[in-house]
């Protein structure tokens, strides 16, 4: 559970245990290396260190963020953009690592990655990250202006239920955040969320088999509710 009440996952863990950084730009220097075997090694290093809370903050004050970001903009290799997304999901489980994210181009360069790909692994691990990106909530007209809400929309084309998952708890961290707003008079008018057309989607998957994906669903409607943004739809729509 990360900020306010955001749900917060790791997406990438798949080394065991990690020590805490202590050779962070030795590990690093190496995702810049211009063998390509050697950088996928080292991206996956950096992804299961970014696991570990103790490592977020010094990742990315070494530098690891910018590598990360500059991996996902230019490399071809699927591989290395799927452990690099989810490196930043990791890393995006820290609120000042968010921040940081969002001011360096994250969120478009996360809804270019998404929009390329169709490996349902990597599609979860760049949607992972902008659901941990939504339980922000100083980000959210930021994170809705560069097409996050959108990016996330797009990526349901897969179906993979542990993509949809991952849909369904940023819609959910969206919807809290928006709705804590509301209640403290911070926010006013129309959801973001249905503004950018997620409304179908959410009702659609109300009843969805898949517990994951329901319970975020359920979590998303019961905050649009609070502040009236389901009034226009037939109660028979929201049984959930």
């Amino acid at each position: 559970m990360g900020r306010n009440g955001a749900i917060c996952t790791k997406q990438y863990s798949c080394l065991g245990s990690a020590p805490v950084i202590h050779t962070d730009r030795q590990i690093l220097s190496l995702l810049e290396s211009e063998d390509a075997d050697v950088r996928i090694h080292a991206v996956k290093v950096v992804a299961n260190l970014a696991a570990e809370e103790a490592n977020q903050e010094k990742i990315v004050e070494a530098g690891g963020l910018t590598s990360l970001l500059m991996l996902l903009k230019s490399s071809e290799d699927e591989m290395i953009r799927r452990v690099a997304a989810g490196a930043i999901a990791n890393l995006a489980m820290n609120e000042t690592n968010q921040e940081l994210i969002m001011a360096q181009g994250g969120i478009s360069l996360l809804s270019i990655t998404a929009a390329d790909a169709d490996d349902p692994q990597t599609l979860r691990m760049v949607a992972g990250a902008i659901a941990n990106l939504c339980g922000n909530d100083k980000l959210q007209t930021k994170l809705r202006g560069e097409g996050g809400i959108k990016a996330l929309l797009g990526m349901v084309r897969s179906g993979h239920p542990d993509v949809l998952a991952q849909v369904a708890r940023g819609i959910a961290n969206f919807a809290k955040c928006e709705s804590r707003a509301a209640t403290q008079g911070t926010k006013s008018g129309r959801s973001l969320l249905i503004d950018d057309g997620a409304l179908p989607w959410i009702v659609q998957n109300a009843n969805n088999e898949a517990s994951p994906i329901r319970r975020h669903i359920e979590l998303a409607l019961c905050h649009l509710a609070q502040h009236g943004e389901l009034a226009c739809l037939p109660s028979s729509n929201l049984q959930i």
